[in-house]
């Protein structure tokens, strides 16, 4: 019996370390997802590796390029010659991205002249990201300015997940403009030469207008893809080259929601 006894509370105590080591387990687990959670970054990668790392700096041709693992990239003066383009990862836990997915906004700032010249003839955007609100932004003075060259006609310059906002800078894009929410266009000279501007559902404009195409509402339902509202050409085509220049003082908004749209949208 003092046998049975014995090898009985061997068991138990057995089963109670056990216990004790899982729920050690999962508490550890616990704090490494809190970690995780905590730590999600956004990493800014091109052709020639992440930034920070020799192989990012080495496209950074001229001027400056400053990132915050937040999704504040800086621009001054800055020439990136790359053979593919800037794109925004995400890093963390499954939870994490829920944040990221609501919460995040992925901010240029353009000081003086910048270029992005794209080398390679890959289908992917000059500027894009898994998730994130896009701005672009060239200052108080409205000085800054973006330049993007590529060498693929399909590719896109710029593609936002979300929304744009295009502010107090210039751009010029050889490519074009697609985001998947709407696009705001404040005080902003743009001028897309191939692919035109699109987007997924409104187009807001303060202080500058579209001169090019010209006509009484440049703007309409995309035949080809229904979800998106483009900018377009007379015939209700959609435009390849578009022009928006700053005028003082004007403003339009052209939404999907007639309620909250300066005219309907036909298609």
């Amino acid at each position: 019996m003092k046998t049975i006894h014995h090898t009985l509370t061997c068991i138990a105590l057995l089963i109670a370390a056990m216990t004790l080591t899982c729920t050690a387990a999962r508490g550890q687990q616990d704090d490494t997802d809190d970690e995780i959670l905590d730590e999600w970054k956004m990493v800014l990668i091109n052709g020639g590796g992440t930034y920070g790392t020799p192989g990012f700096d080495s496209c950074v041709v001229s001027g400056s390029v400053t990132y915050d693992d937040n999704g504040h990239i800086t621009l001054r003066n800055a020439t990136i010659r790359a053979k593919e383009g800037l794109y925004f990862s995400f890093q963390g836990s499954a939870e994490s991205m829920q944040f990221v997915r609501s919460a995040t906004d992925i901010y240029f700032t353009l000081e003086g002249e910048n270029t992005i010249e794209i080398t390679g003839q890959d289908k992917e955007s000059a500027i894009f990201s898994e998730y994130g609100y896009m701005t672009f932004d060239g200052g108080n003075n409205g000085n800054g300015s973006l330049t993007i060259r590529m060498r693929n006609p399909e590719a896109k310059a710029i593609y936002a997940p979300q929304g744009a906002s295009i502010s107090n800078c210039q751009l010029t894009l050889e490519n074009g403009l697609y985001a998947n929410g709407g696009i705001f266009f404040d005080n902003a000279n743009v001028h897309v030469t191939r692919g035109g501007i699109s987007c997924g559902y409104s187009y807001e404009f303060r202080d500058c207008v579209i001169t090019h195409p010209q006509g009484e509402r440049p703007i309409t339902m995309d035949k080809k893809h229904f979800d998106d509202v483009i900018i377009c050409n007379p015939d209700r085509s959609k435009a390849e080259e578009v022009r928006i220049e700053r005028r003082k003082g004007t403003y339009l908004n052209v939404s999907k929601s007639e309620s909250h749209s300066d005219w309907p949208i036909d298609n």
